[in-house]
């Protein structure tokens, strides 16, 4: 970067460029947007061959579209970075060059400044002004290096799009951050002061914070839900890609996918995603939701038990449909806005090898339920923190099974969790005697135990949750074994509904269980 270049560029070309680019991505955003509810919502009705053609056809369109966007998005923030660089740089040149004339100094096109009598070079000046080339040599030089990932001949081609192709932009826009010094948030923020980090960027920076972070801005407690699930269905695709559970990790991304078409209180948001290790050691780490918690007048939080990892989420009748199914009953009691939101944030015991002796030692330990405790208050701490100050909250966890256990725990150490209320579902015991012992208090403690749950029967945990000694509230059950609960139209399954949407006058209920049938294990 020499003098004349710095001195007499037309920097407002460069925000004009910047603005062309950016104007560009958000045009690429809303036809991705609007493709679901206009094309891919009435073609989930439909069946055959050529619709099944049609989907993954939009499917890999909507890949393309976001593709190129994020691209656009990392060419207006190079020419914003250089604009918002070079401006006051070449202020401060011109601010020296007109000094340096009002002295009757001579500045060479080389930055050399000389007095008029004797010619002795005035280094003041040269230092100065050597010092503003230098920075906007720097600062050209990081944009070039920037740019040339982004090429044009890769913009706008019309073709298929995989995983690859993701991954391709994604470390592009993280080389990109590097280069233009986007900023970063400091360790150890708490959630409020996230939030207020991620509003003082502005749109641009966050933007570009997104696209060179992804990995950390969907683990980032504190920022927007939709912020979270555009980062860490990024990091989604790069686990269909290079992951060790490829399908289960695309049976994941199609589920979610499914229901974009909806209005955006109905949309399916992924808050955390960590991918599995080999051979799933450690599993999947898996915060989704149907609905935004920020903005709903009533949360439920799932968490499920024992086998749960991500090929299950997907499964039928898996973490993703129960989800699904307790928002749909919840909606039958309120108008207000739900959330449900799965949660899998800790390590669940795998399923038991029933010819080995000792086979339900892990279901009998509490070594996991323990270790995922600090996670879930953390969470629903968050939730609360970040939450819509001007939108009343109801929040209320349903554990299942080992996560009954791990609820229990929750609740009954330290301050307890900060919900309204707690549904047990088919649990072994949640490590407490008596449901005084829990800090959101009995009256607000529910189970559901079905009378062929055998599960429900072990109580390697503790006191039957069900039973009459546990002073809980008991729910009528119509389902069938440790799994039915979630069985459509149910009654099992109006009940959770009713209790989430805190309506609990609405629930049937029935007596406590008179005897606790314990299973003895040798």
């Amino acid at each position: 970067m020499d003098l004349a270049r710095l001195r007499d560029a037309d920097l407002a070309a460069l925000a004009d460029a910047a603005a062309t680019w950016r104007g560009f991505a958000v045009r690429l955003y809303e036809v991705d947007d609007a493709l679901p509810a206009r094309v891919i919502g009435p073609l989930a009705a439909m069946t055959g061959e050529a619709t099944t053609a049609a989907q993954e056809s939009l499917a890999s369109l909507r890949g393309l579209l976001e593709s190129r966007a994020m691209r656009a998005e990392a060419m207006a923030d190079v020419f914003e970075q250089v604009h918002d660089g070079l401006t006051p740089l070449q202020r401060d040149l011109r601010t020296l060059l007109l000094q340096a004339d009002a002295e009757r100094l001579t500045v060479g096109e080389d930055g050399v400044v000389t007095a008029p009598e004797v010619a002795p070079v005035h280094h003041e000046y040269t230092d100065a002004i050597a010092g503003i080339l230098s920075r906007a040599e720097t600062l050209e030089a990081s944009a070039v290096a920037a740019v040339t990932d982004i090429t044009p001949e890769r913009i706008g081609v019309v073709g298929v799009v995989g995983a690859h192709e993701f991954n391709d932009v994604r470390d592009d826009a993280h080389e990109n951050g590097i280069a233009l010094d986007v900023p970063r948030p400091r360790d150890g923020m708490s959630p409020e002061e996230a939030r207020d980090w991620w509003n003082g960027l502005g749109l641009s920076g966050q933007r570009a914070f997104l696209l060179a972070y992804p990995e950390e801005a969907g683990a980032m407690d504190g920022l927007p839900t939709g912020v979270r699930d555009e980062a860490n269905r990024w990091n989604l695709r790069r686990d269909i890609e290079v992951g060790w559970d490829r399908d289960a990790a695309a049976d994941m991304l199609a589920k979610l996918e499914s229901r974009d078409h909806l209005p955006p209180e109905k949309r399916a948001y992924l808050i955390s995603y960590q991918p599995p290790g080999p051979n799933r050691d450690p599993d999947a780490r898996i915060v989704a939701s149907i609905g935004d918690p920020a903005r709903a007048a009533n949360t439920g939080i799932y968490v499920p038990g024992m086998t749960t990892d991500l090929p299950s989420f997907s499964a039928p009748d898996g973490g993703f449909d129960r989800t699904v199914a307790m928002y749909n009953a919840t909606d039958k009691f309120t108008d207000a806005e739900t959330a449900m939101v799965f949660w899998l944030g800790y390590d669940p015991p795998d399923a038991p090898d029933l010819a080995e002796p000792g086979h339900l030692a892990a279901g009998m330990s509490d070594n996991a339920a323990n270790a995922g405790t600090p996670g879930l208050d953390r969470f629903i701490n968050t939730l609360n923190a970040t939450h819509d100050d001007s939108i009343p909250s109801h929040t209320t966890v349903v554990a299942h099974s080992y996560g009954s256990t791990l609820t229990g725990i929750a609740d009954s150490t330290e301050d307890g969790l900060a919900v309204d209320d707690i549904l047990f579902v088919g649990s072994p015991g949640v490590e407490v005697s008596d449901a005084e012992d829990l800090h959101v208090g009995a009256e607000h403690v529910w189970v559901e135990a079905a009378d062929d749950d055998e599960i429900s029967y072990w109580g390697n945990h503790g006191t039957d949750p069900a039973g009459e000694d546990f002073g809980a509230n008991r729910l009528l059950t119509d389902t069938p074994g440790h799994s039915g609960y979630w069985i459509e139209d149910s009654i099992s399954l109006n009940n959770m509904g009713a209790i989430l949407a805190d309506h609990p006058e609405k629930t049937t209920r029935t007596d406590p269980r008179n005897e606790f049938l314990g299973m003895v294990v040798e």
